[in-house]
């Protein structure tokens, strides 16, 4: 009988748990970031069957390469694949991991940037597949959101122990996402993503909208956007978590014989 192939989780909850970025003072964002959104190249795809709706709280499962969306383990409302570094990751509704995709995001070269597309569905504001840009730095994230004949929105994802990522339960830290406003209006929160303090495989993050996020002023497309860029930010923060605990193990195994033949 052969040996079964070993797999390996997504992190290890005794490793050394890496920090989420520390927040640099926010910079205006540049002007072009809009002009990046467009029009994807033309796929075939098919409408979703019934209205998007996302809750305005829900947990996030993780199991190895799949995270799962919903208020309990067992409700599924939504899934996110990771198909690996090379191929996007997708969010789909419901359980089904072959259904039409909402939404892809794929990094660009060495990761400075990522391309989000947001695919076209029954109830969406979107006709044909939308591509929005999004600037990776270490300390944020920044992505616009520019939909014809609406005015551009832009946003930014935070390293945040703010009172949103607090009000999602027993959670100390995570991100937010601030709307920086145009129209004097300053900056307004409106998503916040939390860590579980246990990182428990089965329950990892908790999202929540908040304000102009939780009460439809930003529509649906926005929806879409602020749910995939926090899938990804947490995403980064396991796979930054798994590269510490395999380079603190190799450390390890290396010490370990040193001293053996010393």
């Amino acid at each position: 009988m052969g040996v079964p192939e070993k797999t390996t989780p997504l992190h290890n909850a005794d490793a050394a748990e890496p920090a989420p970025p520390a927040y640099v003072q926010n910079q205006p964002l540049p002007n072009y970031l809009c002009s990046e959104s467009k029009a994807a190249p033309q796929q075939q795809f098919s409408l979703q069957p019934q209205h998007l709706r996302f809750p305005s709280q829900f947990n996030v499962y993780t199991h190895f390469s799949t995270f799962t969306l919903g208020p309990h383990q067992d409700d599924k409302l939504f899934t996110v694949v990771q198909t690996g570094l090379r191929k996007p990751m997708a969010l789909v509704q419901g359980d089904d991991k072959k259904a039409p995709p909402l939404s892809t995001l794929k990094m660009k070269g060495l990761g400075s940037t990522s391309v989000l597309t947001i695919f076209p569905h029954e109830g969406g504001e979107v006709f044909e597949p939308l591509e929005i840009t999004i600037e990776n730095h270490s300390s944020k994230h920044c992505f616009c959101i520019a939909l014809p004949n609406k005015a551009p929105h832009y946003f930014e994802w935070r390293s945040s122990k703010s009172e949103e990522v607090q009000a999602l339960g027993s959670y100390k830290r995570g991100w937010k996402l601030v709307w920086l406003r145009k129209d004097g209006g300053g900056e307004e929160i409106v998503a916040a993503s939390a860590l579980n303090n246990t990182m428990s495989m089965k329950k990892g993050l908790k999202f929540g909208f908040f304000n102009a996020g939780l009460d439809g002023t930003l529509g649906d497309t926005f929806h879409i956007a602020a749910v995939t860029t926090a899938m990804n930010d947490f995403e980064m923060f396991l796979s930054t978590k798994t590269a510490i605990s395999g380079n603190a193990a190799t450390a390890a195994s290396v010490a370990s014989v040193s001293a053996v033949t010393s």
